[in-house]
């Protein structure tokens, strides 16, 4: 999947945050965290679902998801706030988003 939203690409297939032509250096958590929020756009997500596709079977505190959202909005810039956070619930990804739409790959590979 490659979602653009400002200046920025998401490539879930890549694993990758592009700004232009130049890497945006995200953890894998923090690559997660994004993913999962574009994916859902503009669904809110629970903290307690983002604590469990995360990490899974272990506990982590609050501190620790909010301390990944600072970094992730950090890493997308000034307009970061794309990140929006629903009070006593979760967070949702509230920027606009084009799908960029996949190329189609001829049948046997050959053009």
């Amino acid at each position: 999947m490659r979602v653009s939203f400002g200046e920025y690409v998401l490539d879930t297939d890549r694993r990758q945050v592009l700004r232009g032509r130049r890497a945006v250096p995200l953890t894998p958590k923090g690559f997660a965290l994004l993913a999962l929020l574009v994916g859902r756009s503009p669904s809110a997500v629970s903290k307690s679902e983002i604590q469990d596709v995360l990490w899974p079977d272990i506990f982590v505190s609050d501190t620790n998801l909010f301390k990944l959202v600072f970094m992730v909005r950090r890493a997308i810039g000034a307009e970061g706030h794309r990140l929006r956070t629903v009070h006593r619930f979760g967070y949702a990804f509230a920027g606009e988003l084009e799908r960029e739409r996949e190329a189609a790959t001829p049948r046997g590979g050959l053009p």
